[in-house]
């Protein structure tokens, strides 16, 4: 059977500033996603008796999924998108959230799940249409998680230059970085959106509070 590997690149990484000028390089994420497809064929009807039928989750995390799941779990109970895996053996999809386009990372680590990602996938032009989807969806986690205990803009470059480009260009070129966080229960919730070379991306960031990077990876 003919087979489509399709690979994906995505890489986020958020630079944030404090007052005291000094920087830290913050990596969300970096995945590489491959997909390999088979060709395309007509599937043959699924009988009423064959459907599984998944029952409702209570304590979910993310979307329909419980820290700690592995991947099996996470895609019998993952109805809403078709799931792929990814070289680092992880899990995404396409969705939408809260009407913008994105994508969706199921990241493990020793086959359970502590971590999951919204990358959006957003084509606009200028960086004040980005502001008005950050702060739409800063409103909607607001609404679910109420108000964030971080909410700020962070500076990278002087005030002076921050001023005199304006909130758009700022954030185009690098200036500042857009962050709220939450804590829910066991999870933290992160919304952060910045800009490396004139590209500006934005995530949602769900993470298990308990996890420990295994030190046997490290490094890797």
């Amino acid at each position: 059977m003919k087979k489509i590997a399709v690979i994906l690149l995505m890489s986020t990484t958020f630079i944030l500033g404090g007052c005291n000028s000094s920087k830290t390089n913050v990596r969300v994420t970096s995945t590489i996603a491959t997909v390999t497809r088979p060709e395309e064929t007509e599937s043959e009807p699924t009988s009423e008796a064959d459907k599984e039928i998944i029952e409702h989750r209570e304590g979910c995390t993310f979307r329909s999924s419980i820290w700690g799941d592995d991947t099996d779990t996470v895609k019998k109970y993952e109805t809403k998108i078709n799931l792929e895996p990814t070289e680092d053996g992880g899990l995404f999809g396409e969705t939408t959230v809260s009407g913008y386009d994105a994508y969706t990372f199921y990241r493990f680590e020793n086959e359970k799940l502590y971590e999951g990602l919204y990358l959006f996938n957003l084509n606009y032009t200028s960086g004040g249409q980005f502001i008005t989807a950050y702060n739409s969806l800063k409103n909607s986690l607001i609404q679910k998680y109420g108000t964030p205990s971080i909410d700020t803009i962070m500076p990278n470059e002087k005030e002076s230059l921050i001023e005199h480009a304006g909130p758009s260009k700022a954030l185009e070129y690098g200036y500042v970085v857009y962050t709220a966080t939450w804590e829910k229960d066991n999870t933290s919730i992160m919304l952060t959106m910045s800009s490396q070379k004139y590209k500006v991306g934005m995530v949602i960031q769900y993470r298990d509070i308990n996890y420990k990077p295994d030190v046997n990876n490290s490094g890797l």
